[in-house]
């Protein structure tokens, strides 16, 4: 799938938030990311969203001796290095895996890599679509319709959806690809942005924490209703 609206937009920022990364483009496009992501040129790969924290050691001098000190790698400041005034030149979400790849005019590329394991995986939202990849599932969704859960096949026969919905702590919502969640958190501003809501879908991280997703909220809808054992 090939995303042209995007072809020659500018990164603006990027930014780490608690759970995910922002990247702002020209134009009001808005990429979230949850999965692995690297940024690579021709020859290597230049640094990877794992690497966020690493500590390193280096050598300073200060007043003429030589000191140890310990840095912490701030990958989203090497992000916006790497493409700080790159334009995109072609933006593409791979057929199977849904992996985007993205293509700047200065050589290097911002892949995003989908496992099994992403849930949430990564959000475009932009003025002409959005989309959202999580765990082998691409959804494509519009804002044409003036009615809250309408549903309608866009030209090339892919079925979108326009949801409008008000959300409460720990109500059961629906998600496609992810299937049926719970409200954990409303947008505040800072973890949750403004028009997102928190939303669990059973997942566990390797320490056995639960992994929260931001989930735009116009793509939920409302879940089935529980059943209560004994």
């Amino acid at each position: 799938m090939q995303l042209t609206w995007l072809i020659g937009k500018q990164l603006i920022d990027a930014s780490m938030r608690t759970n995910d990364w922002a990247l702002r483009f020209e134009g009001d496009s808005i990429l979230v990311v949850e999965c692995l992501w690297r940024i690579v040129d021709t020859e290597r790969v230049l640094v990877t969203s794992l690497e966020q924290g690493q500590k390193s050691t280096i050598c300073v001098n200060h007043g003429g001796t030589d000191e140890i000190e310990h840095v912490f790698r701030d990958v989203a400041k090497d992000m916006s290095e790497y493409l700080q005034f790159a334009r995109i030149r072609s933006a593409i979400v791979k057929p199977i895996t849904n992996d985007m790849h993205i293509h700047f005019d200065n050589g290097l590329s911002l892949l995003l890599i989908l496992d099994r394991s992403n849930r949430c995986g990564w959000c475009l939202q932009s003025p002409e679509l959005n989309l959202v990849a999580n765990a082998g599932t691409l959804a494509v969704h519009t804002k044409q319709s003036e009615h809250p859960h309408d549903e309608q096949t866009d030209g090339r026969g892919v079925r979108t959806k326009t949801l409008t919905m008000s959300l409460e702590v720990g109500q059961f919502v629906f998600l496609d690809g992810s299937g049926v969640g719970t409200v954990i958190r409303l947008p505040n501003g800072c973890e949750i942005p403004d028009d997102h809501a928190g939303v669990w879908f059973g997942t566990l991280d390797n320490d056995g924490r639960p992994i929260v997703c931001t989930i735009p909220i116009e793509y939920l809808r409302d879940g089935p209703s529980s059943t209560f054992q004994h």
